[in-house]
């Protein structure tokens, strides 16, 4: 996959760190900023005021056929990366394009809520 900057609607639910996969709750709705650079993968809140949040980082690990790309998030910033928003957790990330549009799949664990360990999915769609 090529790089891009795009902004995503998101469908955040919250999981336990056993089984980061499965929601135990409902979605809450956000907007995502994903960039892709080489193969660092990169997703941070939009904030309504043009500002982002904290931001995950994510290395490709495989290119898969049919434009589909894993990644795994990041506990550390990449070497030779500075960024004050970063925010370490572990978990996978899957970017698919479907019909020109992109779609983010990603299931992670972190400990950044006063070291509480919590588990997250993102399921978030291009904006077009």
């Amino acid at each position: 996959m090529s790089d891009f900057l795009a902004f995503m609607q998101n469908d955040l639910k919250l999981s336990a760190c056993a089984a980061p996969d499965l929601p135990v709750r409902d979605g809450v709705q956000e907007r995502l900023r994903v960039e892709l650079k080489s193969n660092i993968l990169t997703i941070a809140d939009a904030r309504e005021d043009g500002d982002t949040g904290s931001t995950i980082y994510a290395q490709r690990t495989l290119a898969l056929e049919g434009g589909t790309d894993a990644f795994m998030i990041l506990p550390a910033l990449p070497a030779g990366i500075e960024d004050n928003k970063f925010f370490p957790a572990i978990g996978t990330v899957v970017l698919s394009r479907n019909d020109g549009i992109r779609a983010l799949r990603a299931a992670g664990t972190d400990t950044n809520n006063g070291g509480v360990c919590q588990g997250w999915i993102f399921d978030a769609r291009e904006l077009v």
